[in-house]
């Protein structure tokens, strides 16, 4: 899909902000078919020879974008909580497994959240192979794995 076409779509959703071209997440779930093809289109990215096991996204309004990419692949997906001070962590009695290769979703890219994400990632064992977000950055930080957006 071209970008042009990606925007048309998040426009037709209302879940694009034309002044700021901004996510609105509450308006995206509206469509789970556009939705699923837009997530579908940002796994595309993804090295398939990196074999992804697990999608963490952060709670709240921003999973809903993160657990239809765990969807669209049939991925294991975690919500991470974030703290006060920016941290993230897991709800209790969530297991990842030592080495399990994950993708961390995004719908606005944030250097602080993807640090703090992929942060969270390693101290839990995971294997962080892909930071994926819907919106992202013209320029981003080197989170030591692949960034992919769609915007």
């Amino acid at each position: 899909m071209e970008i042009t076409e990606i925007k048309d779509l998040l426009n037709k959703m209302n879940a694009l902000a034309e002044d700021t071209e901004s996510i609105d997440s509450v308006a995206l779930m509206q469509d789970p078919i556009v939705l699923n093809r837009l997530a579908v289109e940002l796994l595309q990215q993804v090295d398939r020879d990196s074999k992804p096991e697990l999608v963490i996204a952060p709670e709240g309004i921003e999973s809903y974008f993160g657990y239809s990419v765990a969807l669209a692949a049939w991925m294991r997906f975690l919500c991470a909580h974030k703290a006060e001070d920016g941290s993230f962590s897991l709800p209790q009695g969530t297991e990842v497994k030592k080495n399990e290769k994950a993708i961390l979703v995004l719908d606005e890219y944030s250097e602080e959240a993807a640090k703090a994400l992929v942060s969270l990632a390693e101290e839990e064992g995971a294997k962080v192979v892909a930071v994926l977000a819907l919106n992202g950055s013209g320029s981003h930080a080197d989170h030591g794995c692949a960034f992919h957006s769609l915007l």
